[in-house]
């Protein structure tokens, strides 16, 4: 490059850079707590089978007048189906859930197009299945009973717990009549009984005891109070199959057949092993066959079939051809674990247990011969840490299975069929990888760097079929297609209609691509060709955020302090001026590492948008907090101050960070990660934690708040499963390590606390209240500095609007206090100190 080449290289960069300065003083303005209740999202969207319609769901922005459910399943509760038409023409609202507060979501499509299957919360005492007819434009209920939602939730949403067996019938389970879904009913459980039980004690005429067993297996009434119905959406009339708690609905590929796992019984947890599931539940297998009359039969000889949760992959699948039915589970109700493959005909019913010496069994998946591929670990290897590797399983003789990852350094946790019916495919270390059954693994496309993930197909796609093409996001998240039949890894580029875009539907037999756009002028869903040719915007959500003015962000680099080469998201304040210097918020939350500039828009409606702190004057930094992995024993709490510090640093030696200024802020295991450093450092002049643990001894064995009432709140295992092998990385229960967990409670460590804290949480929260009442309790008995702000009837997270204005004004309050003193903070126009 010559020298005055790079003259005009330097000139345009700092023209760019100047156009890239904010200009909100101008012509935006900033964000405002009350902006959160103007905001829509789009969920979902689903093609018509021809081609010719898309159905999105369109979550409706927050009002006084809607309830807001707090579980993962209820996201959609106050949503609305449109339907927008691929030839051109306006979207149309469907359901028109906002005239009484309804919720419509889940959009399954008919066969023949012509029907719509949905979830609706319509009468708000529970989750019913609709069917919306296209030519008359009728909404239809189909059932009185409420759907057991769970049966869909495999990875969070993967199968749909409906299934239509022709153009005219569904299949779908449903509770017993007058129950409620667990999703639905954990917010209404404890004060409905609360309200019905408290009152009789002071009346001395009706005992109030609830009492639990432990020791002793308990049967699950829930088992036989639902059914697995077959419904004519023509006549309402409705078929009972089967009865049972379903906990998955696995169609086959070739339609015809599904496979259902139910409830079985409860099952005490062993002692001796760590925990691997949140429930401990006896489990059965059964087989639907629709044609050519519907016949339902449980599986024999097949005990305590797992039951697929968010840390297991595949452990059961369809074949290719839809014949033979995978499963992973126990040759005998005594066995500990369910680690033993089985082949069940569809056909017969038959089951046959495979042999697989010295392994144990987690995931299973097909190539497209029908050739079993089984994911296994010797069975010696008893730790957490154990390799588990691909063996390739011959049915049809006594061949031992053969390990075909061996050499592989990552192996990738699910493998899906191709075209070429001797490889299958999976991703692990930043690659897409081609598994020939014979001369092993080969890197599919070595041009690509960095994948990611699959964005289309879809989980439920992958599992049962075979595939030729797929869509992945490699490097800095771009889009590729893959053209999987090709050896010489063809991939081309996927071309979206901004950066912003992701993919939401891909119909390659109808020849489109539905993406999702959340940019700073608004929200948008745009239609397009398969190649990208012709784009078109559909539908628009959000527009007038582009009044609202951006933050400014950049990614910084620094050294972390064990060494590792880290880099950190820092929004900048509203309105940021070159050489003044800021107070920093710093947002934790250990685990998470940064990559890009990308995500914390402000077009999400949560009630934790960082945009509103830097509409507020402060900077907020993003760090990179690394953890060692999960399922194996360490101590997150010394490990977490090492990715915030020098991150703090690098903002303050940057002139941006005055270092006098500096506050630090997180929910949930970002909560716990505010505890853990206000209690080894006082860089941080005030601090707030929202909903964190900061006991890890008494968090392992509290109950529930939901679940607090119920018959079995004990059965709930999730927060011992999260201590011994998930997020808070202990490694073991605490009788088998208690130092560990209490060097790892900031709780025993508050008399080195200086820095003020506002503790923020909900009554309701499964992080139990009572994780910021110890806190709370020892920093007030040290007279130290604290405010804890209780929400009564709130979750996890703070969601009605009164309590997010509520909230955000004491945040304000409490920052400004410390770290902007003589500022003009919001003044709280209550304070109720009960």
């Amino acid at each position: 490059m010559t020298l005055s080449s790079r003259v005009v290289s330097v000139f345009l960069g700092l023209f760019v850079l100047f156009l890239r300065l904010p200009v909100c003083s101008q012509t935006q303005r900033p964000m405002t707590v009350d902006d959160l209740f103007t905001i829509e999202q789009f969920g979902n969207a689903v093609v018509s089978p021809n081609g010719e319609w898309i159905a999105v769901v369109v979550k409706r922005a927050r009002t006084k007048a809607e309830t807001y459910k707090k579980d993962y399943l209820w996201e959609n509760d106050h949503a609305d189906i449109w339907l927008i038409p691929r030839r051109g023409g306006e979207p149309q609202n469907v359901t028109n859930g906002k005239v009484d507060g309804t919720g419509y979501w889940n959009p399954v499509w008919s066969p023949d197009s012509k029907k719509i299957a949905l979830m609706s919360t319509k009468g708000g005492d529970n989750a019913r299945l609709y069917v919306w007819e296209k030519d008359s434009g009728k909404l239809k209920r189909l059932t009185e009973e409420g759907v057991q939602l769970e049966a869909g939730a495999l990875g969070y949403g993967s199968y749909n717990a409906v299934v239509w067996v022709s153009n005219t019938e569904i299949l779908c389970p449903v509770l017993a009549k007058g129950e409620l879904d667990p999703s639905f009913e954990a917010d209404l459980r404890t004060p409905r009984i609360a309200l019905r039980e408290w009152p009789k004690a002071p009346k001395g005429i009706d005992a109030t005891a609830s009492v639990l067993e432990s020791g002793i297996d308990t049967p699950i009434q829930r088992v036989s109070g639902g059914k697995l119905l077959l419904l004519d959406v023509t006549t309402g009339i409705a078929r009972k199959l089967a009865d049972g708690t379903f906990s998955n609905i696995i169609p086959s590929p070739q339609g015809g057949r599904a496979a259902v796992i139910a409830e079985a019984g409860s099952m005490l947890p062993d002692p001796k092993r760590l925990l691997k599931r949140v429930y401990q539940r006896r489990s059965r297998l059964g087989i639907v066959e629709f044609r050519p009359t519907p016949q339902f039969r449980w599986i024999d000889g097949v005990y305590d079939p797992i039951f697929p949760n968010f840390h297991e992959t595949n452990p059961h699948s369809w074949s290719p051809d839809g014949k033979t039915f995978g499963v992973i589970g126990k040759s005998s109700p005594t066995e500990v674990d369910a680690g033993t493959p089985f082949l069940v005909t569809a056909g017969t019913g038959e089951s046959q247990k495979l042999s697989t010496p010295g392994l144990t069994v987690s995931d299973l998946s097909w190539t497209g011969n029908g050739q079993l591929v089984l994911r296994a670990s010797p069975i010696h290897a008893e730790n957490e840490e154990s390799r588990f590797d691909w063996w390739l399983f011959n049915t049809g003789n006594a061949i031992a299975p053969r390990n075909i990852t061996s050499i592989m350094k990552t192996v990738p946790t699910s493998l899906f069929a191709t075209s070429d019916f001797n490889t299958v495919s999976g991703i692990a270390s930043g690659k897409l990888w081609v598994i020939d059954l014979q001369t092993g693994p080969r890197d599919a496309v070595p041009s690509l760097g960095d994948v990611k993930t699959i964005a289309w197909p879809d989980e439920q796609y992958l599992r049962c079929n075979i595939v030729k093409d797929i869509v992945v996001v490699a490097g800095s998240n771009e889009f590729y297609r893959v053209d999987l039949s090709n050896p010489s890894g063809r991939a081309t580029s996927f071309v979206r209609p901004s950066t912003e875009a992701t993919l939401l539907q891909y119909s390659l037999l109808n020849d489109i691509a539905v993406f999702k756009a959340e940019e700073s002028e608004g929200s948008f869903v745009w239609t397009a060709d398969s190649g990208g040719k012709q784009f078109e915007r559909r539908m628009a959500l959000n527009e007038h955020l582009k009044d609202i003015a951006n933050s400014e962000r950049l990614l910084i680099e620094y050294r972390a302090n064990d060494g590792q080469d880290s880099k950190a998201l820092l929004l900048l304040p509203v309105g940021y001026k070159k050489g003044e210097k800021y107070p920093l918020i710093a947002w934790v939350y250990a685990g998470s590492i940064q990559r890009s500039i990308k995500g914390w828009s402000k077009s999400s409606p949560t009630s934790l948008n960082l945009n509103l702190l830097t509409s507020h004057g402060y900077a907020v930094l993003i760090p990179s907090m690394p953890l060692q992995p999960t399922g194996q024993g360490s101590d997150p709490f010394m490990d977490i101050p090492k990715g915030v510090l020098p991150a703090v640093d690098k903002v303050v030696e940057l002139g941006i960070a005055d270092p006098e200024r500096l506050g630090v802020m997180g929910q949930s295991y970002g909560g716990y990660s505010t505890y853990a450093l206000v209690t080894q450092t006082t860089r941080f002049k005030a601090a707030i934690t929202l909903a964190g643990y900061s006991d890890l001894f008494s968090l392992y064995s509290q109950f529930e708040a939901r679940d607090r009432y119920s018959e079995r709140p004990h059965e709930n295992l999730f927060m011992e499963l999260m201590s011994e092998t998930q997020q808070t990385r202990m490694g073991t229960h605490p009788w088998d390590n208690l130092w560990r967990y209490l060097r790892n409670s900031p709780v025993f460590f508050l008399d080195r606390v200086q820095t003020p804290l506002m503790i923020i949480q909900g009554d309701m929260d499964y992080v139990s209240i009572g994780q910021g009442e110890e806190f709370f309790s020892g920093m007030y008995r040290l007279n130290k500095r604290a405010r804890f702000v209780r929400y009564w009837g709130e979750g996890h997270t703070i969601e009605s609007p009164a309590n997010i204005r509520d909230m955000w004004q004491r945040v304000f309050s409490w920052f400004d206090e410390f770290l902007k003193p003589g500022s003009s903070s919001p003044v709280l126009k209550s304070s109720k100190n009960f």
